[in-house]
């Protein structure tokens, strides 16, 4: 029997989300997506409670409350890859100068944009694995259909879809497996005789390349001579980091360029399954054992979003057409950008026909996330939006025989 469990676990405003799938009594296959919060108290009681052996580690973004409980995490545990949004040298000082026009950067921030790789190799990371971006163009990313087959026996492993593409590391520590995937690629669990009903399907949204060549203009003009890499590994210099918040503001106002968001759950409809969501230290619902084509059938995907920005159309259309096959099943939508408004819109959850709960992981904040705009979207679809702060975790169960 394929058991797997997912928690977004208690951080405040932040992301902290783990999870496991199992094949029967054999060792798990344990995930987290996201590992930071702007209550860092929260963060580090949270992060007790979590593996320290961890397979699959998923970043949506760099932003502090995404990210900021690595550098606590990763000396302590073991994480055999990380996959978070492909960072070129542009998209690496694009990223630098959002942060300088936003006033919070620290040292640690500077030292992994400096050279990702080697920041997360240092700390024990075994591999890094970029997923290509879709800009929302016409083309979009696709997602080739995979079925899973066979009697699966024996313990998971993980396995992409699509070509992992090795990359030259520009690291100054040794080099270390580094690669990248396209757009659409997933991540299967396979063991003897086949591959296991369970998918991860991550999905980058970039900036428009018309915009980022527009960006390199004026990074040619204010660092004459430098190349993005040159430029990323200067910013020590405050003369510097001037200069780059000058071109920064000059051309971009939005502050979610780049996230990345993820599916978790089956692969296809299972024949029979079990679901069941528990809320804070009660159950919220259950679902008893269900059979193909029943009315409870359509429930059991899992979707993060990170700080996705879903509020424009093109956008938005490229991150369904990534997920067309798996919208109908969603049970779980995790609100992008913890219910801000201006990353959304009502249209996300047309054809989320079996969405049983969103989530917004919010504490205290300025912002009013989540908006009641977003609340009432979600409530006119028949779904209530749940805030994930300081106490109240989510936690789903799923079991396929």
């Amino acid at each position: 029997m394929l058991t797997a469990q997912i928690i977004q676990r208690p951080v405040g405003q932040g992301g902290l989300c783990e999870g496991w799938v199992a094949n029967g009594d054999q060792p798990k296959i344990r995930w987290l997506f996201d590992c930071g919060s702007n209550q860092l108290d929260l963060l580090r009681r949270e992060m007790g409670k979590v593996s320290a052996r961890i397979d699959l580690l998923f970043l949506s973004h760099l932003h502090s409350d995404h990210v900021v409980g690595l550098d606590h995490f990763l000396p302590q545990a073991r994480v055999e890859e990380v996959v978070l949004p492909y960072l070129t040298a542009t998209t690496r000082v694009l990223l630098l100068g959002q942060a300088f026009s936003q006033g919070a950067v620290a040292g640690q921030f500077l030292e992994f944009m400096a050279d990702p790789p080697a920041w997360l190799f240092a700390r024990g990371v075994q591999r890094v694995t970029y997923v290509g971006g879709d800009d929302g163009g016409e083309a979009g990313s696709s997602t080739e259909p995979v079925e899973p087959g066979g009697d699966v026996e024996g313990q998971l492993k993980p396995k992409w879809s699509g070509d992992r593409s090795a990359q030259p590391s520009t690291s100054i520590a040794p080099t270390g497996d580094v690669a990248v995937v396209a757009p659409g690629s997933q991540i299967l669990l396979a063991a003897s005789g086949g591959l296991a009903n369970w998918v991860f399907l991550p999905h980058v949204q970039t900036p428009s390349a018309a915009r980022q060549a527009a960006f390199d203009t004026l990074l040619a003009t204010s660092f004459p001579g430098l190349s993005s890499q040159q430029i990323a590994t200067s910013i020590w210099s405050k003369a510097n980091r001037a200069k780059l918040r000058a071109c920064y503001d000059k051309l971009w106002k939005d502050h979610n360029l780049v996230s990345l968001s993820l599916y978790a759950g089956p692969l296809i409809e299972p024949p029979f399954f079990r679901t069941e969501l528990q809320l804070g230290h009660g159950f919220w619902s259950q679902q008893a054992w269900s059979r193909s084509g029943s009315s409870a059938s359509s429930s059991w995907g899992w979707i993060s979003t990170g700080d996705a920005d879903l509020s424009g159309v093109r956008r938005r259309d490229a991150f369904k057409r990534t997920y067309a096959r798996y919208i109908p099943h969603v049970s779980v939508l995790l609100a992008p950008h913890h219910g801000s408004r201006h990353n959304w819109h009502d249209d996300i959850l047309t054809g989320m026909t079996g969405l049983r709960i969103g989530l917004a992981a919010a504490g205290p904040n300025s912002y009013g996330h989540p908006h009641r705009e977003v609340r009432d979207g979600f409530s006119a679809h028949g779904v209530r939006l749940r805030k994930i702060g300081k106490k109240r975790c989510l936690l789903q169960r799923t079991q396929i025989p």
